[in-house]
């Protein structure tokens, strides 16, 4: 049996469902080196805040997530925006780095899942869906 096609389906060209997906592609691109370039700029213009927030607060395996969760409450404490999803981007990739230095190694996995839990928990990610999402 046959699946039955739609007559714009039928006319429309494969090369025309080929560049779209290109097309999504170049957008998806482009949304990812838009993100880093506003990361860099973040990661830049407050590593020295975030490392002497680090050397204060000392994180480790075991209270990364205590930590994490302290410093990403403060950043939302009056307004969600996505400036500061991505300077909470920014301040766990330095927390990362920042563990690892200390001979620490294995925490990128756990300073992703602790952005993720606490995106969840906070209902930032409710926030990012509204928006649209990441692609908006």
């Amino acid at each position: 049996m046959t699946a039955m096609r739609s007559e714009n389906e039928e006319s429309r060209p494969l090369s025309g469902e080929i560049e779209d997906a290109r097309q999504s592609d170049r957008d998806l691109d482009n949304l990812g080196k838009q993100l880093a370039t506003i990361g860099d700029d973040i990661y830049k213009r407050y590593e020295t805040t975030f490392d002497n927030f680090l050397k204060d607060l000392d994180p480790n395996l075991e209270n990364a997530y205590d930590i994490f969760k302290k410093i990403a409450s403060s950043v939302f404490e009056t307004d969600v925006n996505w400036g500061r999803i991505l300077t909470l981007l920014g301040f766990g990739y330095r927390m990362a780095v920042y563990i690892w230095k200390k001979g620490q190694h294995g925490f990128l996995k756990k300073i992703a899942r602790c952005l993720a839990r606490y995106l969840v928990e906070s209902s930032i990610v409710r926030w990012i869906a509204r928006q649209g999402g990441w692609v908006s």
